[in-house]
Parts: C-alpha cells; structure tokens; sequence
C-alpha cells in the first residue's frame, strides 16, 4: 500500500507553482483537492501535516526542500519520491547510483538514491520516480539494506 503525505506548506506551493503556469484556478483548486482526497483515503487516511517551526528542520541547501523532509520525518514515511535528488544529498546522506536516463531531448542523466537516518531511527530512502517506476515494475524490494546490496555507493566529496 502507498499512503501519500504532503503538508498544508507543499500543497500551498504546488498551488503557486499551477497558478504561475497559468493554470485555471478553479483546476487547480480541483487537484489540490483531489491530493487532499488521495491522502485521507490512503491506507494510513492522512490529513495534510501541519510542520510547525519546532520540528526538526533539516539543514538542506533549499529551506523548502528542508520542510518537504520535515513532512516526510512527521509522517514516517520509508520513500520520498522526486526528481529534485541533489538538494536531498549531502555529507549527513549515503548515495546510491542506480541508474542512467535519457530524456526526450537525447540528453543522458545518472540516477542516484539518498538515504538519510530519521530522528526516529529509522531511514528514509530519496528516490527518482523513475527508478521508483521501474523497482515496482522488477518487484525489488525498496529498502536500505537492498539499495545497498543493489548498488554502489557514490563517495562524498
């Protein structure tokens, strides 16, 4: 089962980001609330996370990729899934190369998976949607003992 997570913060950008694209509001107000839907009917039936100022707030090179982590910490969640994978990296992280890509414009992209220790103990696994795609696709296991049986780790700078 896969039960989503966003906080009220995620979903007010998500909308900013839709309405700058010129999006109808009334569409965009339409999947806000389709998430929202999505999220409460999910196995755990979550609301959006509040993420208050005394949480932990990891130090991450964007303050809002920062509270996306906050989220994913609140919520125990085991996968984050994004295509924004360097911003989730760094010395505190353990990164996995996984696989290589190429987009529609012929450009070639490596693929990487984080993982990070969460205040709870237990460890998050940062992953591409399209290596996300394709391990459900293969049934591998998404864990962090089998990413890293799986595949190298890149060492850090």
């Amino acid at each position: 089962p896969v039960q989503i997570a966003m906080s009220f913060k995620m979903l007010d950008t998500y909308r900013e980001v839709l309405l700058r694209k010129e999006y109808p509001e009334a569409l965009v107000e339409e999947e806000i609330s389709a998430l929202v839907d999505m999220m409460k009917f999910g196995p755990a039936g979550f609301d959006p996370h509040i993420v208050l100022g005394g949480s932990p707030n990891p130090a991450l090179k964007d303050l809002e990729d920062g509270g996306v982590l906050a989220t994913a910490y609140a919520a125990h969640a085991g996968i984050l899934i994004t295509d924004n994978l360097k911003d989730f990296a760094g010395q505190d992280a353990e990164t996995h190369r996984t696989s290589r890509v190429q987009a529609p414009d012929g450009k070639t992209r490596e693929l990487y998976c984080v993982i990070r220790a969460r205040p709870d103990g237990r460890e998050l696994v940062i992953v591409h949607s399209a290596d996300f795609i394709s391990w459900i696709d293969r049934k591998f296991k998404i864990s962090p003992e089998a990413i890293r049986q799986a595949f190298a780790v890149i060492p850090q700078p």
